[in-house]
């Protein structure tokens, strides 16, 4: 995810089955990443990014990108990379 800065901030959100993991940031892990275990053997995770635009006024502007990936018993990881121009 892009870094905040003094006008943007990002957050998000994770659902992996019935498992929703959300943030502002990494808890732990990279710059924007967040482990989370696969629910099962296969199966879709969806991950949805907020950039949060704040007014000098205290206002806010969202925008929201979505990303969904599907993983099989294969895979090790899934990777979700949001930028500045998914917003």
């Amino acid at each position: 995810m892009p870094e905040d800065n003094g006008a943007y901030t990002y957050s998000y959100y994770i659902n992996a089955a019935a498992q929703y993991i959300k943030g502002a940031k990494a808890p732990w892990g990279g710059e924007g990443s967040h482990n989370v275990s696969k629910p099962a053997k296969s199966g879709v995770i969806r991950a949805v990014a907020t950039q949060t635009f704040h007014y000098l006024n205290g206002g806010t502007e969202e925008k929201t990108s979505t990303k969904t990936i599907q993983y099989s018993v294969y895979d090790k990881e899934v990777t979700f990379t949001f930028g500045i121009n998914d917003f």
